[in-house]
């Protein structure tokens, strides 16, 4: 995490970047969202909570832009716990997919995947 704010960049752009460079190497890429790295103000609902982390809004850019990314065939968010805050996390992770998936419709727009 010192790493992502020293450098001054998003952490959106970071990812990207990372993604970019990974499509190279793979066909297919897998991303998995651990929670844990959420800000505990935005993500109290995890096994481990972090006191300095991403924003919730970080995560939203995060998952549209995995959405968007033609090599991405696979998504989860791990370490979600109900049993510790049921509300407002499990919100947080169902808007993380939906985020996702507006990503799928706007790479699918770009390819012509999916139109009628």
């Amino acid at each position: 995490m010192s790493a992502l704010r020293s450098s001054g960049k998003p952490a959106v752009d970071m990812f990207k970047a990372r993604l970019d460079q990974l499509s190279e190497e793979c066909t297919d890429i897998f991303v998995s969202f651990d929670i844990d790295s959420i800000s505990g103000a935005d993500a109290p609902g995890v096994s481990c909570v972090a006191s300095y982390g991403l924003s919730a809004i970080d995560a939203f850019e995060i998952c549209f832009a995995a959405g968007c990314h033609p090599k991405v065939s696979l998504f989860d968010c791990s370490e979600y716990n109900p049993l510790i805050e049921e509300h407002r996390t499990g919100r947080l992770v169902a808007n993380m997919f939906y985020y996702f998936a507006l990503g799928l419709v706007c790479r699918n727009e770009r390819t012509g995947i999916g139109r009628m």
